[in-house]
């Protein structure tokens, strides 16, 4: 079943009761993504804003494969890592790096 422009719930109901599939050929390393559908929207100032649409399909396997590899590697980073991590991210480095200024500043 394509799967680009499906809902979730389409998506569900039309698989119910089918072989795993994408299941299988990862565990056998046959997986192959669908075409990545490409949209140009329309935004104030800027002429058009180009964006990709996965399938509902490859988004479950990217998010099963996440939620797999995740915890694991989670475990290899450095607690001073805060690149698209969980609870982590650009804001929290931030923060990170004024209290690191304001510690030094402070105490010397």
């Amino acid at each position: 079943m394509a799967s680009i422009g499906v809902t979730i719930q389409a998506f569900e109901e039309a698989t119910r009761g089918q072989p795993p599939g994408a299941a299988d050929e990862l565990v056998v390393g046959k997986f192959i993504p669908s075409r990545i559908r490409k949209f140009e929207s329309p935004r104030e100032m800027v002429n058009t804003v180009p964006w990709d649409s996965w399938t509902v399909r490859d988004k479950i396997v990217q998010q099963a494969v996440r939620d797999i590899l995740e915890p694991i590697l989670e475990r290899l980073f450095l607690n001073v890592s805060y690149g698209y991590r969980k609870e982590k991210g650009a804001a929290r480095a931030i923060g990170r790096v004024n209290h690191l200024i304001v510690t030094k500043n402070g105490s010397g």
